[in-house]
């Protein structure tokens, strides 16, 4: 089972985005399982993928093919981010439902609103269910974070960023991809690989997946290339993303989860829809102008917001905090999937 996340970063200086996941091919869905679960959709945005992975790839493939098409032909207006999720969408839940033997997929993806602001969104299919897209972007300086496999990854990933900011670490980036190594190590699926992939987009720049040095190891999107490009220390100049893997500290992550509340969360503005409903196919090639919600530049002057951004069932919760937000998602509109349920870490040791 994929263990991955992507997370966006934006404060007064920069803006972007990073994915992660790991390379695992999991020898007992080898019908449906791929090596590479992070994917490009085009030069700014990018996707990382659970559950059934062929059929994202193909998904993928009809929409950066028809983006990049768009884009080339007319460069003086682009689809947006907002777009290229509907049609992605569409085309993921038509291949899911031609594809009796999936058990479905959760697909996180990133890119840029029109204003520059990093934006996120999830895709869920599933066997006799309606597939759900949502879409968030923030309202405030800092990260959202998106998160997609087993539970206890999520769990242990949110987990391992909440531990880092508690005790003032700077390095969540390289604790998040440390936790991905760690639970490759101790997953008990069979698989083939496990090493971290990652790729970064920044505002100005485009999608790419740097060299990862971990343990004396290099790695290209989870392979390792270490005979061709053997690791060394850092360098002036030095592109290459090193992390710094501890197994100890994620093993006492592990054994000693922070308890992080699950609430409703206003860090983020979202919407939220059956892709049946938000995507007929008769629109499926109409491009659409952002939601209004999403226009209005976040407060970047605010303190920063670390947010991860869960639905019902993603994570453990208390009975109570279950029924409270059942009762707040209970007035979801007809034909609109209900908001989220939000877990939220407040940076520098802050409790919220």
């Amino acid at each position: 089972m994929t263990i991955g996340f992507t997370a966006t970063l934006l404060d007064t200086n920069s803006a972007g985005f990073l994915l992660a996941a790991d390379c695992r091919y999991s020898t007992g869905k080898a019908a449906t399982d791929t090596g590479i679960k992070t994917h490009a959709l085009g030069p700014r945005m990018g996707a990382v993928v659970a559950g059934n992975a062929l059929s994202v790839a193909s998904a993928v493939e009809l929409t950066r093919g028809i983006v990049d098409d768009h884009n080339r032909l007319r460069p003086e207006s682009p689809i947006n981010f907002y777009s290229t999720v509907r049609l992605f969408s569409f085309f993921l839940n038509r291949i899911e439902q031609q594809s009796p033997w999936s058990e479905g997929c959760e697909v996180a993806l990133s890119g840029f609103l029109s204003n520059g602001v990093p934006a996120l969104a999830k895709v869920c299919t599933g066997p006799s269910r309606r597939a759900e897209v949502h879409v968030y972007a923030h309202q405030a300086a800092g990260s959202l974070f998106l998160f997609v496999g087993q539970r206890e990854g999520k769990e242990q990933i949110f987990s391992a960023v909440g531990r880092a900011l508690e005790f003032g670490a700077g390095d969540w980036i390289q604790r998040a991809v440390g936790t991905i190594a760690y639970l490759c190590e101790h997953e008990g699926e069979r698989t083939i690989g496990g090493a971290p992939a990652v790729a970064f987009c920044a505002r100005e720049g485009v999608l790419q997946w740097p060299l990862v040095v971990m343990n004396e190891r290099t790695y290209l999107r989870g392979f390792d290339i270490s005979a061709m490009s053997p690791a060394t220390e850092p360098y002036p100049g030095d592109e290459r993303l090193h992390v710094h893997y501890e197994q100890s500290w994620h093993a006492r992550v592990d054994q000693n989860r922070p308890r992080v509340p699950v609430r409703r969360d206003q860090g983020c503005a979202s919407v939220s829809w059956f892709v049946d409903a938000w995507v007929p196919p008769e629109d499926a090639f109409n491009w659409k102008v952002e939601p209004e919600a999403f226009k209005k530049f976040p407060d970047l002057a605010s303190a920063p917001h670390i947010v991860g951004i869960m639905r019902p069932g993603e994570v453990s919760s208390t009975r109570q905090e279950e029924e409270a937000l059942s009762d707040a998602l209970g007035a979801a509109q007809q034909g609109v999937a209900a908001d989220g349920l939000v877990g939220r870490c407040a940076p520098s040791g802050a409790r919220s």
